[in-house]
């Protein structure tokens, strides 16, 4: 078996100082427990970073190849013959069209077809989702982090649900492995921040719901706000103008922290000290900063809408995102109820365990097996 895995997203993230984003952790989350044997990182790019050294299948430029193929019908052939993979697994939106090697493609949301208001792009993005619609449409197979995303790709992008295997995601086993108090009295010290905090986790952009997050926090008592502000940790994304003056008038009122690069120990260490994640997204393929605080013994306050329900089980409050005061009701009754917060971090950790890079790699494994 030989496995062409791409790596685009990672290795972009690796040559970058912007961190990984979900792909790029799903992709490193697969790499690291599949066996080395099979696997050959494909990368459409001329420039591998170090981690991806070794055999390294740098395939090019893959934009003038899209459009080529997406205009012509044409085919791309970027292996020799006596390289040429038995599959090739597209574990992010780089997709070929290839023409003798079947192509398993992750899809880990559909949002720029069914919220293009929610992604970036202004008047380019229709024909961006032209393109992108057909190249989804290019693989043979597919993989979904989520039974709630398998019906999205049905309804906008128009794939055979039969053809759609789902995989979850896992979570690092760093998330179990605790900070000694030192280290974290240290980072404190260091940002000036409080020891009580409510945290968020992800970048700032609009299907993350900060605007919501803000005022359900606004809520709450002001003895409570100045004594639990917010922790947002995130680069900041797109269209997100009108919650940053919000999310920078918080700040003023040292209601608000927000921190764009934290490193993996830093983050760590919040994901163990805050009162709770919040994380009322108004749309997840998966939500993976979910388990990572499960893991972590974080209570999750998040939504009860699309795969997050099905990410955190009964492990976490569930609220409607649409609803300021139901999130507010949330925050604060983890704040007053340490029970209430112990008995979801005790549940947190369990319902993390079902969710293992390493069963990741065995069900995809078997997806491989299937289309050869």
């Amino acid at each position: 078996m030989n496995i062409a895995l791409g790596a685009t997203r990672l290795n972009l993230a690796l040559n970058s100082e912007c961190g990984h984003d979900g792909i790029a952790v799903y992709t490193q989350g697969l790499m690291s427990t599949l066996p080395l044997s099979i696997i050959t990182p494909a990368i459409f790019a001329s420039d591998p970073n170090e981690y991806l050294a070794g055999n390294v299948h740098a395939l090019g430029g893959f934009a003038s190849f899209s459009v080529r193929s997406f205009l012509r019908g044409s085919l791309f052939n970027p292996f020799c013959s006596d390289n040429q993979p038995d599959l090739f697994h597209a574990t992010d939106h780089f997709i070929p069209r290839l023409p003798k090697t079947p192509v398993l493609a992750n899809i880990h949301d559909a949002v720029s077809l069914m919220r293009p208001d929610w992604v970036s792009g202004g008047w380019e993005r229709p024909a961006k989702n032209l393109i992108v619609k057909r190249m989804l449409n290019w693989a043979d197979h597919y993989l979904a982090d989520s039974s709630a995303v398998v019906s999205d790709l049905a309804s906008y992008v128009g794939i055979d649900e039969n053809k759609i295997s789902v995989v979850p995601l896992g979570v690092d086993s760093k998330y179990y492995q605790q900070i000694p108090l030192e280290k974290r009295a240290d980072f404190f010290t260091n940002l000036g921040l409080p020891r009580s905090f409510f945290l968020f986790v992800g970048t700032l952009q609009p299907r993350k719901n900060i605007g919501r997050i803000l005022a359900a926090h606004a809520c709450l008592d002001s003895a409570l706000r100045r004594e639990m502000p917010l922790v947002f940790v995130g680069k900041i994304g797109w269209k997100f103008e009108k919650e940053l003056i919000e999310l920078r008038r918080a700040i003023d009122k040292r209601q608000a922290y927000w921190f764009q690069n934290v490193d993996d120990m830093g983050k760590q260490i919040l994901l163990q000290s805050a009162l709770a994640l919040v994380f009322p997204s108004l749309y997840e393929g998966f939500g993976l900063p979910i388990l990572e605080a499960f893991a972590s013994g974080l209570p999750v306050i998040t939504s009860n809408v699309s795969a997050m329900p099905e990410v955190a089980g009964d492990a976490a409050l569930l609220v409607n995102p649409l609803d300021v005061e139901d999130i507010a009701f949330a925050m604060q009754r983890i704040a007053e109820s340490p029970t209430l917060a112990f008995e979801l971090s005790e549940k947190g950790r369990v319902r993390s365990r079902e969710f293992t890079w390493q069963k990741t790699a065995e069900q995809t494994m078997a997806v491989y097996r299937e289309m050869m």
